[in-house]
């Protein structure tokens, strides 16, 4: 599946990064009308299309090497608790990216494809969220919320998964346990 995944991010970077970053946040932005005055409020967003299109890229490149991969994605997973991020954005971008990789590649996109995509996606999601709910990644998303709501209490933090979230990130795994990955 990694390979699936490497093949049609290939087909994908032919249309420009910049095109697909830019696709992404309008598909997202689209489906999730309240992201760009919440979560991405002041965010410079060709810097940000720029930014996660190049941790996308080397993510995808990276997916031989769980070794380097897995600590990137938790490190990143921590400082998304400092920007605020939740449980739900996660899904909010998969979502998103299925669509813009949908829009974008076309028949390309074939159903083992997708399959691949939502695989990986799942990994990387888990990953980042559990690299998000360590202490760290706690501590970082209650000084967001002190930061934007003002307040000088410790915030909530992000609500866990649900029971199905779970059981689909722990469905994903044993998924990627068959392809060899950790």
């Amino acid at each position: 599946q990694a390979a699936l995944v490497q093949n049609t991010w290939a087909e994908a970077k032919k249309l420009g990064l910049p095109t697909v970053g830019k696709l992404f946040y309008q598909t997202m932005f689209t489906d999730f009308p309240e992201l760009p005055e919440t979560l991405f409020k002041g965010v410079n967003m060709a810097e940000q299309q720029a930014k996660l299109m190049a941790m996308l890229d080397s993510a995808v490149g990276l997916l031989g090497d769980l070794g380097t991969l897995v600590p990137i994605l938790q490190e990143s997973g921590v400082r998304h608790g400092g920007y605020g991020t939740e449980p739900r954005h996660y899904a909010m971008v998969g979502q998103s990216l299925m669509k813009t990789l949908a829009a974008g590649l076309g028949d390309k996109l074939t159903p083992e494809a997708t399959t691949a995509w939502l695989t990986v996606y799942g990994v990387m999601q888990h990953v980042m969220l559990e690299a998000q709910n360590t202490p760290e990644g706690q501590r970082l998303f209650a000084a967001y919320q002190r930061r934007v709501k003002g307040t000088a209490a410790p915030a909530a933090s992000p609500a866990l998964p649900t029971a199905a979230q779970a059981a689909l990130v722990q469905n994903t795994w044993a998924e990627a346990k068959k392809l060899g990955l950790p």
